[in-house]
């Protein structure tokens, strides 16, 4: 089963919705990682078994030195 962890950057009202469907969510803010940097949250993400979503690309993307790890979500804006 897929495993969602929202960075900030993604709005915490799209947890009770991926739960709607059967995904299993949480956001940084609802796991105590609010202000904690990208890091941090990365290595939750990575200890707990999360694919990260975020609107943070660049952040991420430099993060991403690890061989295994459960992914990467990157959401663009709206044009």
């Amino acid at each position: 089963m897929i495993r969602i962890l929202l960075d900030e950057h993604v709005s915490p009202s799209l947890v009770g919705r991926l739960g709607d469907k059967g995904v299993f969510a949480v956001a940084a803010v609802h796991v105590g990682l609010s202000g904690e940097p990208d890091a941090k949250i990365w290595n939750y993400a990575f200890e707990n078994n999360f694919v990260v979503v975020t609107g943070n690309a660049r952040d991420f993307i430099r993060l991403l030195d690890i061989e295994v790890h459960p992914g990467l979500i990157v959401l663009r804006e709206a044009a």
